[in-house]
């Protein structure tokens, strides 16, 4: 078999000095060093044996050029004529009913593929129950209009998100709970594949799937999630291109709650989620309570969903977190550690937070950032 390349539709070049980015077909942004990118020109229209030949940018071995146009090619920059995909089978199961619990807050953008992407698991049986955060774009309506079996919860002024998806868990009928952000959309057997890992291991609380971004499906949003003593918290293998290099993991110290399955029974005696957290890290702090508990937290790397945060492309810039976010993380990393770390690991993680706050708090006020620096 001989692999003809050609770029793929919608891929440019941008140069936003000093990076170069090559845009995906989705509208996301791969940042690519000029090496690659002049692999990634030079592979137009040429096959494999010619680019290993002739091609003379790069000074790695024939392997490693192999390599990175094998890169290219499954980030979706590169297409691969003559190459042939054996036919993807997907799990089917049905069995105790599963609730999935959405949050929305002015959502409708999302709202249509998140549903018609539950319409094709092929798990069943599923239950739709979905929390109004006192939206005001009408997605409360539009659910109540389009989905009407959907059980439907409205609240009339803004709460906590661990507010609104403890008010969905207290009506939800099912054995398993979905806990899915409404920007997300499911592979039609991630139900069932994380249904399948949960039942293979009696300790599990909770199912982590595997979480791509929408706008650069190749790349990962993250499988689950962990807290360090530094910085915030941060999902396992974010930004990686996935070429299955996580596909061996079982266990993850934390579930992302864009997306997690959570057992009736271990969501009973573990409780539910703290509602002071404002925004961020009740998912962490209530998968560390059940990991303290004796509970593990389980991975489902054939389990997967695209994640589109809410469409913001992230522009890689340190300082666009805005001054609203910034306070939440900031008090909501310090209720995690003071709630949960014995004393000595309590007194390094608050140490460096406190030096890393005073740090940014000095560099918020040397770029006359006062909304920051009050954050």
């Amino acid at each position: 078999m001989t692999l003809r390349y050609r770029l793929s539709a919608g891929v440019q070049s941008v140069v936003a000095s000093p990076r170069v980015l090559l845009t995906t077909p989705q509208g996301g942004k791969v940042v690519v060093d000029a090496s690659i990118l002049a692999l990634w020109q030079y592979a137009n229209q040429r096959d494999l044996s010619e680019i290993l030949a002739n091609f003379r940018t790069l000074d790695e071995s024939p392997l490693e050029t192999c390599a990175a146009l094998a890169c290219l090619a499954e980030a979706g920059l590169l297409i691969r004529d003559g190459e042939t995909y054996p036919h993807k089978s997907f799990l089917r199961l049905s069995g105790s009913l599963v609730s999935v619990v959405i949050v929305t807050h002015n959502s409708i953008t999302w709202l249509e593929s998140c549903f018609v992407s539950l319409s094709h698991q092929t798990y069943s049986p599923l239950e739709i129950v979905v929390v109004d955060n006192a939206s005001s774009d009408g997605s409360a309506d539009w659910v109540a209009l389009n989905f009407p079996d959907t059980r439907l919860v409205r609240l009339s002024r803004r709460q906590s998100l661990a507010h609104s998806i403890n008010r969905g868990i207290e009506i939800a009928r099912g054995d398993y709970f979905l806990i899915l952000n409404p920007d997300v959309q499911l592979e039609c057997d991630a139900i069932a594949q994380m249904i399948a890992v949960a039942k293979d291991d009696v300790l599990c609380a909770a199912v982590a799937p595997k979480l791509r971004f929408t706008w650069a499906p190749a790349f990962l949003n993250g499988l689950g999630n962990h807290v360090g003593a530094c910085s915030w918290a941060t999902d396992n293998g974010l930004g990686h291109l996935d070429l299955g290099q996580f596909d061996t993991w079982h266990h993850v110290p934390s579930a992302c709650f864009a997306a997690t399955l959570i057992s009736r029974a271990a969501w009973v005696k573990i409780g539910a989620l703290d509602e002071k957290f404002p925004l961020y890290y009740e998912d962490n702090e209530w998968c560390y309570r059940a990991r303290l508990m004796g509970y593990t937290i389980c991975a489902a790397p054939q389990a997967i969903a695209y994640h589109a945060l809410g469409a913001r492309v992230p522009r890689g810039d340190a300082r666009s977190m805005s001054a609203e976010k910034l306070q939440n993380v900031i008090y909501d990393r310090l209720r995690f550690a003071l709630k949960l770390l014995r004393p000595l690991s309590l007194a390094r993680f608050v140490s460096n937070y406190v030096i890393e706050d005073c740090g940014r708090f000095l560099y918020a006020l040397a770029r006359f950032d006062g909304g920051s620096a009050r954050a």
